[in-house]
C-alpha cells in the first residue's frame, strides 16, 4: 500500500472493492471421477490430514474443494453442478494464499454437459440442422430448452428435470420403482441430447456454422472448463498438474476395466492430448508432473509404489508452494505503510469493504439525505445526529450511502465509521471506541487531532452505537443509528438519545416507497442480467406493501431471481414480513438440500460463539451421523474405513446462502455467520430448540474437545446392514500446533459451547479447573480475555469451587503480565488455592495437585511450593491494579462509584471498570505530576408526588436523596405549590412511607402513613467526562469511554502553592490555585471568569443543590469566602479567626461543614457564611475526616483516636475510638454504620459502627505494601494507594461471613523468628508468645502452643530469636530471658530460665538482637534515645545466659550508626558490623573492647542485612539500596567476589538471607516482595520467587527446605533444588524482579 493510499484510506476517502485477506490454503480437485479414485483416495486419507496439520502449525487453514462426488439428485434436477464448480474454483482463485487448483490427468477427457443455457441464435441453428438432417424425431431441444426472457438477453435454458419426470427425485420407498424408471428415461434422453447438440454443432445449416468458440465450448468436459477458469486473469502460480500414462496400456486393451480408464473416442482422446499439452506449456515444469506407470500399478486395489510417489510429491509441492506464498505475503505487507497488517489497517479495510456492498444496490431517500446533509455541513451543529428505526428498515444501508454522499461533498473532511457487529473489533463497545481519533486520522506522516486546524468537519459514524456525548466540539459530527424496539438493549440509549438531543437531529427511518421499491428491484435485477415479468413484478410489489422494509424487499428479490420467465406466479404465496421470508428461505433450502444439512449447519453457525470457519463446518457436518445418513442415501462413500460429507453437499449449500452470510475475521481465522439479526434469530428459534439444541452443542463439543481427531465414531448408513466404527478425518484439536501456535478457535469455542450444550462437568474438567488449558489460554490470548470464560459461567451458575479459581487468577493477574522475571501460573494457583484443596476435592483440588507436578516437572523451576503462601480469594484483596509505573498522586471515584481515576507523578492517568474489573483508560496526559483529577456530573434525583391526600392536607411533597442504591438520605418538605422542576422523562414506582410531618398550614405535628404513586426523574449529570490538573497548570478534560481529549488549558496559579483543585459543574471546569480560582466551559472552550484572591486559599468546595453553584473556598488565616459559579463575583465573607482550615465539605441541605485543624466543628450557611451550629472535639489537633456518603455523619481523627460527629441542627460527638497504638492515616465511610480506618502498620481495619457503644472489627485488609496515602471507597469496592509505590489495591466490602479467610499471623520484623532448622515458628500475639509447628502450614493444621510473656503494660516484647532448642527473649526493659522448648508427646512445652539478664537501659533506648551462625552467642545493639544516639554492643553467652563482652561504639572506630551486625567467631573475637553510612566493618574484640581491623565503603546505603556462609568463607551484605554484595573472607582479609545486581521499581532493601548448607547458593529475602536465589560461584541470579510482602525471615535447612516469613502474616515452605547447570544461568533467568502488588 502506497503512503498516500493508506493515509487516504484512514480518511475514509478510498473505496475498496477487493476481497479480504485470507489465512485459507482453499484447492480445488480437477479430474475426471471413476479413473482417478484411487489417486483422490490415497490423498484423501495420507495427503490431507497431513498437509492439514502443516498449516495449522503455521496458524492457516486447509482446505480442499472436491466437487467429484456427494452430489445430490437436486443439483442434477437443475443442471446446476457444472456452474457450481466453476465459482468455486474462482473462489479458490481468490481466497487461497497458496496453491489453488490441482489437475489430476489420466487417459479419459471427462464427462462433457449439457449446456445449461443457449442463446436464441444457437438454439435456432442447432434445431434447423437437427430438423434438416431428421436427427430430432422427439424433438427433445424443443421440449427441454425453454425460452427465459427473464434472462438478459433472452436464453434458451435446460428445463429442470422435474418438469417433465415429476417422480425423479423422489425418495420414498412407494415412489421408488416409478423414481427407477424416470431416472432410466432421463438418461437415454440426456444421451440423445449430447449427440444432436454434439453433431449439429459441426454441421453447417441454412443459416451457417457455430462461431469455432461456441462449438467448442458445447464439446468441453468439466475438467476442460475447469482448467480454463483456473488459469483465467492468472499466470500460472498456484497450480500443479500431476499426469497419469499408462505405457502399456495397448497389451490391455481388449482388458474389461480398460474403458474405465481410456476413451475409445479418438474425439476426445485428441482433446485430452491437446489440453495435457496447453497446460504443460502454460505451466513451469516443476508444477507439471508426469508418472509412467504399467497397467497393473493401476489396475489393483492395493496400493502402488506409483500412489505412494504421489502423495508424497503432492504434500511436498503443496507444502513448498504454501511457504513461498507466505514469504511472498510476508515481504508485501512489511512494505505496507501500517506495517505487516496492522489490525487498524484491517479493520478500517473491512469497513470499507462492507459500505462498498451495501451501497451498490442503494436507491431513494433523497429527502432524507439532504436532511442529513444539510446537519452535517452546518456550524451551528454540536449534537450528534441519530437515525432511528426497526430492524430491516434500511439504517445500514442508509448509512453507507450517507458516507459515499460525505465523501463526494466534503472533500477535505476525514471520516471514521464503524458498522457494528460486523467484525470483531466492532463487536465490543470498549475496544470500539479505544480506536482514538488521533490514531485514525493521519496527514503528511503524523497524527493529527480531530478539529485542528487544516482539517474541514471531520465526523465519525456508527453503526447501531450505544454510546455518544451530548454536545460535540467544533467540527466534528457523530451519526448513530439505533432501534426502538423495546426488547433491545439499546432501548436505554435512545430514551437518553431522545432526550438530550434536539428535534432536529433525530430522524426516523421509515419504510420504503413503492416507487423506490421499484427502482432498487430494477437496480439489483440488471446487476444479474436479470427481469421480471410485470406479472412477476407485481405480485413482489404487493407484498411489499404489507411490509415495506428493505430487508422484505432483498428476501423477495432473491426468490425472484429464480424464477423464469414463464413461472406461474399465481402458484406463489408471499410472506407477510421479513421474518416469515427467512422462514419461507430456510424452508426452500431445506427442500433443495435436504433438512438435516440445512438445520444442522445453520444451527452450527448460530450456535457458535464466533461462528464457524468452512474446514470447521465440513468437519463438524462429519460428525454428524443424522447428516451422513441423509447424505448417501442412494450412493455409498468412497471408502468404508473414512466417510465425511461431501464437499459438494456443503459448497452447494454455502452458494446457495452466500448472499445472506457475511465472512468476518476471528483472530487469524475467518469465519462464516449470518448478518442479519433477523436471520440469527429465525434460525435460533427453528433449529435451536431444546432439543435439537443439545445435538447441535454436542457435536460442537466432540469436535473442539478432539473425540474423534484420531479416532473412530460408529455410523450407520442406509445401505450398511450394520453399524461400524469410521474414521471421519477431522482436526484433531490440540490446544497449542507449535511452540508459538495456538489452537486459538478451539481456546475461543469450547468455553461457550460446554456451557451452552449444559456440558459443565467437561466444562471444569476440560476448562475451569484445568492447569494446562489456563495456562495456554492465558498465553494465547490476555489474561481478560481468559476471565470472561469464568464470567460467563458464574453467570449463570453459583459455584464456589471455580469462583475461587477465577478470584485467583485475578489475584495473580498482575504478576503474570509483568513483562520481567515472574512467578510460574501454576506457582500462583498452588500458593494461592492451597488452603482450600483439602474442602473442595472435587474440581479445585486436583488443579491444585496439578499445578504442583507441573512444577516438578519443569526443569527451570528451582522452588518448589509445599503450603500455600500468597494472599488467597475468597478474602477482601478483590485485584491489585499495575497500570501505571510511577508512584499514585491522586485519586477519585466517579459520582455513580462504579469508576476510578488515578493519576500518577510522571502525568499518566488509570481509569478504573469496577464493574468489570478492568482498564477503561490509560492516557498520558503530560510528564509532570497530576495533582489533581475529577469526574463531571453530579448525583441528584429530585422526585414529585402531586394530588397526594395527607390527613385531608392538599400539598405537594418533594423528596431528595442521593441516588446510591441503599444509602438513601430522605428529608421531606411540605410547599403550597408545585415544584417547578419538572422534566419530560420519568418513571412511576409506588411504595409506602410512615413520617412525621409538619404541615405548614396548621401548624400540626403528626405521624401518617403515605401510600404514593412517585414520578422520579433523574437530573444527574453523564459522568462520561474525567479532568485532570498537572503540576505545570495544565488542566485537561478527557472522554472516559474514548480516552480522547476534550478540552486543554493552562494556568501558572498552581504551579508551587499549597492548593491545587480541579472541579467540574456541568460545563464548566474551576482550577483553584493560590490566591486564585479560574473557570472554563470546556464545551464551548471559552474563558468564564478568573477570580484574584489577596490571601492564599486553603481549601475548597462547591455547593450544587440548587440552579447556581457557590463556591467556598477555606482561606489563610481562617476566613471562607463563598464566591458565583458564573462570575466569580464575590457572594459573602467571614472574618479570619487566626486558625487553620482542615476540611471543607457540603452537606444534603447545601450548608458548609467546616473541620478545622484546632478540633472544631461549624455547620455553615452557604450563602451568608454565618455558623448555625458548631461541635469542640475534645482531642487535640486534626489530621483525618471523612463524610459520610448521605452527608449525615463526619468521622474526625486526631492520629490516634476517632470521633464520630452526626451532622444534624446541632452537631452530635462520640467517641468510637480510643488511644489506639498506631497511628491512623486515612478514614473513609463504606456506609453511615461502617468505616474503613487505615493505620501506619500498612494495614485497614473495616469497623462496624452502628452502636456507638461497641464499635466492631468487620474485616481488615492487609497487604497494601505501602503507607497508605489515597483511600476512596465506592460500590461494593474499596481503594487503596500510596505515594511510594505505582500500585492500587482493590478490596471487596462485603461481610467477613461472605468471605473465605485465610489464616494469617501478626508477624513483624523482630518480634517473630524463625528456628535455625526450619521446624518451628514463634511470634507475639495479645500478650502471649505462639509457637507452631512448620508442618503445621504444610498440613493446614491450626494447632499450636501459646506462653504468656511475662511484661508490664510498659513494656514491650523487642526481639525473639531461636537459640537451638531454647528461645531468647529481648524485652524493651533491657530484660533478657531464655526459654527452654521441650517436645511433650508432640506437644510443646516451654519453660523459663530461673535468672533472667538485665541489660542497663536507659529512657527509650532501642534495642535490636541478631543470634550467631552457630547459635552459641547472642549480639544486642542497644541505640540510646538521647539526642547523640550513642550505641553499644552487648555479647551475650547464650548457655549461661552472661554478658561476655561490652563494646561502646566510638566515632574513631567506625562512622555512622550500627544498623546491622554478624559475628564471625563463635568465641566473640570478631564481628562484622553494617552502618547507616554503608560502610561494612570488620572489629576485633578483646578485653580492652574493639579494634578495627578493616572497613569497606563500596554500599552507599545502609547496610541492613549480614550474612555469614556455613562454612565461613563468604560473607553476605545487603543494604537498603539496590546493590548486594559477597565478599571473600580469608583469613583478616576481604575481598569482594561479587556484586549482585537486582533491579526493581519498589522499596529497595534486603531483610533476610542465608546460604545453602554447601555454600553453593545464597538466598535472600527483600523489601521488594521477593525471594532471590545466586550462586556463589558466577554471582549470577539462578532463580527468583515473587512472594507479595516483604520477607521478614527466611532459613534454609540441610535438605534445602526454605522456609520464610512475610509481612502479610503468611509461612511460606518449598523445596529448592539447584539447578542442573549454573553455566546459561544468565540467559535462563532475567535479573529483573517482578514487582506488582
Amino acid at each position: 500500500m502506497q503512503r498516500f493510499r493508506s493515509n487516504e484510506l484512514l480518511r475514509g476517502k478510498v473505496v475498496v472493492s477487493s476481497e479480504p485477506k485470507s489465512n485459507i490454503v482453499r484447492v480445488f480437485m480437477s479430474s475426471t471421477f471413476s479413473d482417478m479414485t484411487q489417486e483422490r483416495n490415497i490423498l484423501y486419507n495420507r495427503a490431507y490430514p497431513e498437509l492439514r496439520n502443516f498449516c495449522s502449525n503455521l496458524g492457516i487453514e486447509f482446505q480442499v474443494i472436491d466437487m467429484r462426488w456427494g452430489v445430490r439428485d437436486s443439483a442434477t434436477v437443475d443442471h446446476s453442478i457444472t456452474s457450481l464448480c466453476l465459482v468455486e474454483v474462482r473462489e479458490c482463485k481468490k481466497l487461497s494464499i497458496g496453491p489453488y487448483f490441482v489437475v489430476l490427468f489420466g487417459n479419459r477427457y471427462g464427462y462433457q454437459p449439457l449446456p445449461s443455457s443457449l442463446t436464441q441464435q444457437e438454439f435456432d441453428l442447432l434445431r434447423r440442422v437437427s430438423e434438416d438432417k431428421k436427427m430430432d424425431g422427439d424433438c427433445l431441444l424443443e421440449k427441454w430448452y425453454r425460452l427465459d426472457a427473464n434472462n438478459i438477453p433472452s436464453m434458451m435454458v435446460l428445463e429442470p428435470i422435474t418438469t417433465h419426470f415429476c417422480h425423479y427425485n423422489e425418495t420414498s420407498v412407494e415412489m421408488h420403482a416409478k423414481a427407477k424408471h424416470e431416472r432410466a428415461q432421463w438418461q437415454d434422453i440426456h444421451s440423445k441430447l449430447i449427440e444432436i447438440i454434439k453433431t449439429a454443432s459441426t454441421i453447417r445449416g441454412s443459416t451457417g456454422y457455430l462461431f469455432e468458440d461456441v462449438k467448442e465450448n458445447m464439446r468441453k468436459s468439466i475438467t476442460h472448463m475447469e482448467i480454463d477458469e483456473a488459469f483465467d486473469g492468472k499466470n500460472g502460480r498456484g497450480i500443479l498438474a500431476y499426469s497419469r500414462e499408462i505405457m502399456d496400456r495397448h497389451t490391455f486393451f481388449n482388458h474389461k476395466n480398460i474403458s474405465t480408464y481410456f476413451d475409445t473416442d479418438q474425439k476426445q482422446q485428441k482433446m485430452l492430448n491437446s489440453l495435457k499439452k496447453s497446460v504443460r506449456k502454460r505451466l513451469p515444469a516443476t508444477q507439471y508432473r508426469t508418472y509412467n506407470v504399467q497397467w497393473q500399478d493401476v489396475d489393483r486395489s492395493n496400493q502402488s509404489t506409483y500412489l505412494e510417489t504421489l502423495c508424497r510429491d503432492f504434500v511436498v509441492d503443496l507444502k513448498k508452494g504454501i511457504t513461498e506464498s507466505l514469504k511472498h505475503q510476508s515481504i508485501v505487507r512489511g512494505n505496507d505503510e501500517l506495517g505487516d497488517g496492522s489490525l487498524l489497517e484491517e479493520e478500517v479495510v473491512h469497513h470499507a469493504r462492507f459500505q462498498y456492498v451495501k451501497v451498490a444496490d442503494f436507491s431513494g431517500r433523497n429527502m432524507l439525505i439532504s436532511n442529513v446533509m444539510a446537519l452535517i455541513e452546518s456550524p451551528q451543529n454540536n449534537q450528534p445526529i441519530v437515525l432511528s428505526g426497526y430492524s430491516g428498515c434500511g439504517k445500514t444501508a442508509l448509512m453507507a450511502k450517507l458516507i459515499e454522499v460525505s465523501n463526494r461533498r466534503l472533500h477535505d473532511a476525514a471520516m471514521i465509521y464503524r458498522f457494528l457487529g460486523t467484525s470483531p473489533e466492532s463487536s465490543n463497545i470498549h475496544k470500539l471506541l479505544q480506536v482514538r481519533f488521533t490514531n485514525c486520522i493521519v496527514f503528511n506522516q503524523q497524527a493529527c487531532r480531530v478539529g485542528s486546524r487544516g482539517m474541514r468537519s471531520p465526523y465519525a459514524v456508527f453503526d447501531q452505537m450505544t454510546w455518544f456525548p451530548k454536545v460535540l466540539p467544533k467540527d466534528v459530527t457523530i451519526i448513530i443509528s439505533t432501534m426502538p424496539e423495546p426488547d433491545f438493549e439499546i432501548v436505554t440509549v435512545t430514551v437518553v438519545m431522545t432526550k438530550n438531543v434536539n428535534e432536529s437531529n433525530l430522524f426516523h427511518v421509515d419504510g420504503l416507497t413503492a416507487t423506490t421499491a421499484r427502482e432498487i428491484m430494477e437496480k439489483s435485477l440488471m446487476t444479474e442480467s436479470r427481469r421480471l415479468t410485470p406479472a412477476q413484478t407485481n405480485i413482489i410489489l404487493d407484498a411489499f406493501e404489507n411490509s415495506p422494509y428493505p430487508l422484505f424487499l432483498k428476501l423477495m428479490l432473491q426468490e425472484a431471481k429464480r424464477w423464469r420467465s414463464h413461472f406461474d406466479v399465481r402458484w406463489f404465496r408471499p410472506p407477510d414480513s421479513s421474518r416469515d421470508a427467512i422462514k419461507m428461505f430456510y424452508e426452500r433450502l431445506e427442500k433443495e438440500h435436504g433438512e438435516m444439512i440445512v438445520s444442522h449447519a445453520l444451527g452450527f453457525m448460530v450456535a457458535a460463539r464466533d461462528g464457524v470457519t468452512e474446514n470447521e463446518m465440513e468437519d463438524l457436518l462429519s460428525l454428524d451421523n443424522e447428516v451422513l445418513y441423509e447424505a448417501y442415501q442412494y450412493w455409498p462413500p468412497p471408502t468404508n474405513d473414512t466417510v465425511r460429507v461431501p464437499s459438494f453437499s456443503w459448497t452447494r449449500l454455502n452458494y446457495d446462502l452466500s448472499q445472506n452470510l457475511v465472512r468476518r475475521q476471528a483472530g487469524t481465522h475467518t469465519v462464516l455467520g449470518l448478518y442479519h439479526r433477523q436471520f440469527i434469530e429465525v434460525a435460533r428459534e427453528k433449529y435451536l430448540k431444546s432439543s435439537e439444541s443439545r445435538k447441535i452443542y454436542s457435536i460442537l463439543r466432540e469436535y473442539f474437545l478432539g473425540v474423534y481427531g484420531n479416532g473412530k465414531k460408529s455410523l450407520k448408513l442406509k445401505m450398511w446392514e450394520e453399524e461400524i466404527l469410521v474414521n471421519r478425518s477431522v482436526a484433531i484439536q490440540p490446544i497449542q500446533y507449535s511452540s508459538n501456535v495456538y489452537n486459538a478457535r478451539k481456546l475461543r469455542e469450547l468455553p461457550y459451547c460446554l456451557l451452552n450444550g449444559d456440558f459443565l462437568d467437561d466444562l471444569k474438567t476440560v476448562v475451569l479447573a484445568n492447569t494446562k488449558w489456563i495456562m495456554e489460554k492465558s498465553s494465547a490470548f490476555s489474561i481478560k480475555e481468559f476471565i470472561d470464560d469464568y464470567n460467563m459461567y458464574l453467570g449463570k451458575y453459583q459455584d464456589e469451587e471455580i469462583a475461587l479459581i477465577r478470584d485467583a487468577i485475578k489475584l495473580a493477574k498482575p504478576t503474570l503480565e509483568f513483562p520481567g522475571a515472574r512467578n510460574h501460573f501454576c506457582m500462583e494457583l498452588y500458593c494461592r488455592l492451597k488452603y482450600f484443596a483439602g474442602k473442595l476435592e472435587r474440581f479445585l483440588g486436583p488443579l491444585v495437585e496439578k499445578s504442583l507436578r507441573i512444577l516438578e516437572n519443569s526443569p527451570s523451576e528451582i522452588v518448589l511450593p509445599r503450603n500455600g503462601s500468597f494472599q488467597s480469594p475468597g478474602g477482601p484483596l478483590r485485584a491489585t491494579i499495575t497500570g501505571l509505573r510511577r508512584p499514585v498522586t491522586c485519586l477519585r471515584f466517579s459520582p455513580h462509584l462504579d469508576v476510578f481515576a488515578a493519576g500518577s507523578s510522571d502525568g499518566h492517568l488509570l481509569i478504573w471498570d469496577c464493574k468489570n474489573d478492568e482498564v477503561l483508560q490509560k492516557i498520558r496526559v503530560g510528564t509532570v505530576p497530576i495533582m489533581s483529577v475529577v469526574f463531571s456530573g453530579e448525583s441528584r434525583v429530585f422526585s414529585r408526588i402531586r394530588d397526594v391526600d395527607v390527613c385531608g392536607i392538599h400539598d405537594v411533597v418533594r423528596l431528595q436523596w442521593s441516588f446510591i442504591p441503599g444509602r438513601y438520605s430522605c428529608s421531606i418538605l411540605y410547599n403550597d405549590s408545585i415544584s417547578a422542576d419538572f422534566f419530560t422523562f420519568g418513571f412511576i414506582i409506588a411504595f409506602t412511607i410512615d413520617v412525621v410531618a409538619t404541615s405548614a398550614k396548621e401548624g400540626k405535628t403528626r405521624k401518617v402513613t403515605l401510600i404514593v404513586a412517585l414520578m422520579i426523574y433523574a437530573t444527574r449529570e453523564q459522568a462520561d467526562k474525567v479532568a485532570t490538573l498537572s503540576e505545570d497548570g495544565c488542566h485537561t478534560v478527557f472522554n472516559i469511554e474514548t480516552g480522547n481529549q476534550y478540552y486543554q488549558g493552562t494556568t501558572s496559579c498552581v504551579v508551587q502553592t499549597t492548593i491545587a483543585e480541579i472541579m467540574i459543574v456541568k460545563n464548566n471546569l474551576y482550577v483553584v490555585g493560590d490566591k486564585k480560582v479560574i473557570s472554563h466551559d470546556f464545551v464551548q472552550r471559552t474563558f468564564n471568569f478568573q477570580r484574584d484572591t489577596n490571601t492564599s486559599i486553603h481549601r475548597c468546595a462547591i455547593s450544587k443543590n440548587d440552579n447556581l453553584p457557590v463556591i467556598i473556598l477555606g482561606m489563610e488565616g481562617g476566613a471562607l469566602l463563598s464566591i458565583s459559579s458564573e462570575t466569580g463575583d464575590e457572594l459573602s465573607k467571614s472574618q479570619p479567626n487566626g486558625a487553620s482550615i482542615h476540611c471543607l465539605y457540603i452537606d444534603p441541605n447545601g450548608d458548609v461543614i467546616v473541620v478545622w485543624l484546632n478540633g472544631i466543628v461549624d455547620i455553615v450557611d452557604t450563602y451568608t457564611l454565618k455558623c448555625k451550629s458548631t461541635l469542640t472535639v475534645n482531642e487535640g489537633n486534626i489530621v483525618q475526616c471523612a463524610m459520610s456518603q448521605s452527608g449525615s455523619k463526619l468521622a474526625v481523627s486526631s492520629g490516634r483516636t476517632i470521633s464520630l460527629i452526626t451532622i444534624a441542627a446541632e452537631l452530635k460527638c462520640v467517641d468510637i475510638l480510643k488511644n489506639r497504638s498506631e497511628q491512623i492515616r486515612k478514614i473513609c465511610f463504606i456506609r453511615d454504620d461502617k468505616i474503613a480506618v487505615a493505620y501506619e502498620d500498612r494495614k485497614v481495619s473495616v469497623l462496624n459502627v452502628g452502636d456507638e457503644r461497641r464499635v466492631t472489627l468487620n474485616s481488615r485488609w492487609e497487604g497494601t505494601g505501602a503507607p497508605i496515602d489515597y483511600m476512596e471507597i465506592g460500590n461494593g469496592v474499596g481503594v487503596t494507594a500510596s505515594r511510594k509505590v505505582f500500585y492500587l489495591k482493590v478490596w471487596n466490602l462485603s461481610d467477613e461471613d461472605d468471605m473465605l479467610l485465610t489464616p494469617s499471623m501478626p508477624l513483624r520484623h523482630n518480634s517473630s523468628s524463625l528456628s535455625g532448622d526450619g521446624l518451628r515458628l514463634a511470634y507475639e500475639e495479645n500478650g502471649h508468645l505462639v509457637i507452631r509447628n512448620i508442618s503445621d502450614f504444610v498440613s493446614n493444621s491450626t494447632t499450636f502452643f501459646s506462653h504468656p510473656l511475662r511484661v508490664t503494660n510498659d513494656t514491650n516484647l523487642e526481639a525473639v530469636r531461636f537459640i537451638g532448642s531454647s528461645m531468647l527473649l529481648l524485652f524493651s526493659d533491657g530484660l533478657v530471658r531464655k526459654l527452654t522448648l521441650s517436645d511433650s508427646g508432640g506437644d510443646v512445652d516451654a519453660q523459663y530460665s530461673e535468672t533472667p539478664l538485665k541489660l542497663p537501659v536507659g529512657t527509650q533506648t532501642r534495642l535490636q538482637m541478631w543470634a550467631s551462625t552457630g547459635e552459641k552467642m547472642a549480639i544486642v545493639l542497644m541505640t540510646s534515645g538521647r539526642q547523640d544516639a550513642r550505641q553499644s554492643i552487648h555479647i551475650i553467652n547464650i548457655s549461661q545466659l552472661t554478658v561476655s563482652a561490652t563494646i561502646e561504639l566510638r566515632d574513631d572506630i567506625i562512622t555512622g550508626n550500627v544498623s546491622s551486625v554478624c559475628a564471625i567467631d563463635e568465641h566473640s573475637k570478631a564481628i562484622f558490623v553494617g552502618t547507616t553510612t554503608g560502610e561494612l566493618a570488620y572489629l576485633h574484640i578483646d578485653t580492652r573492647g574493639a579494634t578495627l581491623v578493616s572497613v569497606r565503603s563500596e554500599h552507599a546505603h545502609a547496610i541492613m542485612c549480614l550474612s555469614l556462609a556455613h562454612s565461613g568463607r563468604y560473607l553476605f551484605s545487603g543494604s537498603t539500596g539496590r546493590k548486594r554484595r559477597l565478599w571473600g573472607l580469608h583469613g583478616t582479609s576481604v575481598t569482594l567476589k561479587h556484586e549482585l545486581h537486582f533491579e526493581s521499581l519498589l522499596e529497595s532493601g534486603v531483610t533476610a538471607a542465608q546460604f545453602t548448607y554447601d555454600d553453593e547458593y545464597l538466598i535472600t529475602g527483600s523489601n521488594e516482595r521477593t525471594i532471590t536465589i545466586w550462586s556463589t560461584r558466577t554471582g549470577q541470579l539462578a532463580g527468583t520467587l515473587y512472594v507479595y510482602a516483604p520477607v521478614l525471615g527466611l532459613v534454609v535447612t540441610k535438605s534445602n527446605v526454605l522456609v520464610y516469613t512475610s509481612e502479610l502474616g503468611y509461612v511460606g515452605v518449598a523445596q529448592f533444588r539447584p539447578p542442573a547447570s549454573t553455566k546459561n544461568e544468565e540467559d535462563r533467568r532475567p535479573s529483573r524482579a517482578c514487582v506488582m502488588m
